[in-house]
């Protein structure tokens, strides 16, 4: 398992450094043959299989260039969401970028959002649902949501229930973006599944890859557009 850990973490290294290089004059076509071997917390090989949805997907050096790429899709004041809201800095950055009509913060405690950012995120078009990730996100009405960002569980299962409780709630044509798109997670310093149940996600739904955003420290973001 280690062994496996350390062989992943060797390969993502040198396609970040190979992409990050093909991003310098603002997003290039994205080579995804050596990411897709990379595995699940338990070894088992995973890949993206249904390669017509990654033909038009792009590369960046940052979440907020790929959000802000995806205004292409949600289209001008958009309705919005953020499930796992942390410090607010996010959801900031995002409302900055796309103007939403409405956007909904999902998290069990709002809590950890911080002074900086209280009296923003306090304002329309913000608006608190607390009630729990999974009810907070169950109460959206289905097709509802034209951009969806999710920081998702590191656990592998509870990825993939968020990720497909998150769908129904997007309108077709809107875009899911997702935060931790790894097999390791660098903050908990431990094995992610958020990459396999990402890909898993791929394959089984009618579904386009927008784009990846690279971070130098490993939360990467993946974005999809849902038809």
């Amino acid at each position: 398992m280690l062994i496996q850990s350390l062989k992943d973490t060797i390969l993502a290294a040198r396609q970040e450094i190979l992409d990050f290089k093909k991003s310098a004059l603002g997003g290039r076509n994205f080579n995804w043959e050596e990411a897709g071997q990379l595995s699940l917390i338990d070894g088992t090989p995973t890949a993206i299989t249904a390669q017509a949805k990654l033909r038009d997907a792009r590369i960046f050096s940052g979440r907020l260039r790929l959000a802000e790429f995806s205004k292409i899709w949600v289209g001008r004041h958009p309705k919005c969401a953020e499930v796992g809201v942390g410090n607010g800095n996010n959801a900031v950055g995002l409302n900055n970028l796309l103007g939403a009509r409405e956007f909904c913060l999902i998290d069990d405690d709002l809590s950890r959002i911080s002074a900086a950012n209280q009296e923003q995120l306090s304002k329309p078009p913000f608006v608190h649902l607390t009630q729990g990730r999974k009810k907070a996100l169950d109460s959206l009405l289905d097709d509802s949501t034209d951009y969806l960002y999710v920081n998702a569980f590191r656990g592998y299962a509870s990825a993939l229930a968020e990720l497909n409780a998150a769908i129904p709630k997007l309108r077709p044509g809107a875009v899911l973006q997702i935060h931790g798109y790894s097999n390791w997670a660098p903050t908990a310093m431990a094995p992610s599944g958020v990459m396999a149940a990402t890909n898993e996600l791929i394959n089984t739904l009618d579904c386009a890859v927008v784009g990846l955003s690279l971070d130098p420290v490993g939360h990467h973001d993946i974005a999809l557009m849902v038809r």
